[in-house]
């Protein structure tokens, strides 16, 4: 299976895809990893390509991103950049992912026409205004967090990321501001006539609820990431008191990628 995540080239995303990376190890010779970052050179992240076949990086330029004042959509630039110098990926199925992510399992997904995702009801609603700015009306249940499907473009991306800031400038009473470039994705599929679709092997774990084959850190009950924006959380201590919260997941893949990734960098 293949692997997408774009991310900018900075401190806080280096290691959060440090650990997707030590999760990816077990499946060696199962996956490929596309890394795409945006900004300047990963030391770290480029030795680790050299040492493993199965993990590419590619750099692009920040300099002409439009807005730096949605992070999420940065991602979004960076895929901009890797289909206008590859469209034929337009024929490649790929597992999108966040650098905050890990893959616990390979998830047994169709290769077809339909895109499919986590459904993100509980993160997200569809409302009549959004629907009205982005000049459609969906009744599909919405994905989001990752996504596996075919037939990506330039063209797409651009749809995604300039309906992502027509939500975000809508103001904070219009659900959460960070899931802006969920919801565009979610919609830029349909206005381009892609069907999507929810799929249970696509389930994330978010830190409280558990997903078997996935797992996203987006809750911060146990672990908050974004206090490690300058410094590392290697030498942070987990508590792994609380079984029922699968943040443990993602504090024991912190002390693995410290215990064992890390040394070969």
């Amino acid at each position: 299976m293949r692997l997408i995540c774009s991310q900018p080239s900075n401190f806080y995303f280096e290691w959060q895809l440090l650990i997707l990376i030590q999760s990816l190890r077990k499946f060696e010779g199962e996956v490929q990893l596309d890394i795409i970052l945006i900004g300047n050179p990963l030391s770290s992240i480029d030795k680790l390509s050299a040492m493993f076949p199965w993990l590419k990086v590619y750099y692009y330029s920040d300099v002409i991103v439009r807005r730096r004042d949605y992070i999420p959509n940065n991602k979004i630039y960076g895929y901009i950049c890797h289909w206008e110098k590859y469209p034929e990926l337009k024929d490649e199925y790929f597992l999108f992912l966040d650098a905050d992510c890990l893959l616990l399992n390979i998830p047994d997904i169709p290769k077809n026409e339909i895109h499919y995702g986590c459904d993100i009801t509980e993160y997200t609603t569809v409302e009549k205004e959004i629907d009205d700015l982005l000049a459609i009306t969906i009744t599909d249940v919405p994905i989001g967090l990752c996504y596996y499907g075919v037939g990506y473009t330039k063209e797409l991306w651009q749809q995604i990321y300039d309906d992502a800031y027509l939500i975000y400038d809508l103001g904070e009473g219009h659900g959460n501001r960070w899931i802006c470039e969920m919801r565009s994705w979610f919609s830029s599929l349909h206005k381009l006539g892609f069907k999507t679709n929810a799929h249970t092997e696509l389930i994330c774990g978010d830190g409280i609820k558990f997903g078997k084959n996935i797992y996203h850190h987006i809750q911060h009950l146990v672990f908050d990431k974004r206090k490690f924006k300058n410094n590392s959380p290697w030498e942070f201590i987990p508590s792994y008191n609380n079984d029922e919260l699968s943040s443990n997941i993602y504090l024991k893949a912190i002390d693995n990628c410290k215990n064992n990734l890390i040394k070969l960098i």
